[in-house]
């Protein structure tokens, strides 16, 4: 999110939401049970079916317009690194015939493992840390999406310049050089 904030000059909340999850490890508002996910917002391309909120429409190309800041769920696509180190296809978040698995790049796919994974412990202390945060909300009051999208920014400012709570230096080092590779 901060990666797209930053190179498309959008809020989060103009680009991304927040989606009921029962997958149980998700985004917490409140002390209630319900998790929550982030998705990308999609738009409807006509015939081409919903697409990502930053593909040009079709008349343009159906090009991303956001390709240097994408974030790794794309840079990855259309395979997705599971906790074993092994890349299997994710769902098709493209229109139809746009990109396959025919497209991939298994050099790259390899590469972007290592950043994957430091992203992704990254955006696990987010969560866990707002978690914990976000259960100490009164009954019957929760946070909002525009506290969280305020806080995940902040966060990743912080981790752009000086790490993030807790983290070592070579964690900060490894996404660095991690994503400079894939870049």
């Amino acid at each position: 999110m901060h990666r797209l904030s930053a190179g498309s000059g959008r809020s989060p909340l103009e680009f991304a939401f927040l989606l009921p999850s029962d997958k149980g490890d998700g985004i917490r508002m409140g002390a209630d049970d319900q998790d929550y996910e982030l998705c990308l917002g999609k738009q409807d391309l006509g015939e081409q079916g919903n697409g990502c909120i930053f593909l040009a429409p079709p008349d343009e190309g159906l090009r991303c317009t956001v390709h240097a800041h994408r974030p790794m769920v794309c840079r990855s696509f259309p395979m997705r690194p599971q906790v074993d180190g092994t890349w299997l296809p994710q769902g098709d978040p493209c229109p139809k015939g746009i990109f396959g698995a025919h497209h991939v790049d298994q050099a790259l796919a390899t590469k972007l493992n290592d950043a994957w994974e430091t992203e992704r412990r990254l955006g696990v202390a987010f969560v866990e840390g707002w978690n914990k945060i976000a259960v100490l909300a009164p009954a019957g009051k929760s946070r909002s999406p525009r506290m969280f999208f305020y806080w995940l920014m902040a966060y990743f400012d912080r981790v752009q310049t000086a790490g993030p709570p807790g983290a070592d230096a070579l964690m900060i080092g490894a996404l660095k050089q991690a994503l400079s590779r894939v870049n």
